[in-house]
């Protein structure tokens, strides 16, 4: 056994299904997203989606460092 397989991860995947009436916010607040890091994120994201056309039923896939 190696030492690195006791390891564990310091990031984790999330795979977020979007509900009727989130917000882009909303769903990176759940997973204790700090509003300066949302805000950096929404600003490279929207360069290429439109935030304000979430969908329900879509899903959000995203790492994000454990706590």
């Amino acid at each position: 056994n190696h030492l690195f397989d006791n390891l564990e991860p310091r990031f984790k995947k999330v795979n977020h299904k979007i509900s009727s009436g989130e917000t882009f916010n909303s769903i990176l607040e759940q997973y204790s997203v700090n509003q300066s890091e949302i805000s950096q994120i929404k600003k490279q994201i929207s360069k290429k989606i439109n935030l304000n056309k979430l969908n329900t039923n879509h899903k959000i896939e995203f790492s994000r460092q454990k706590l």
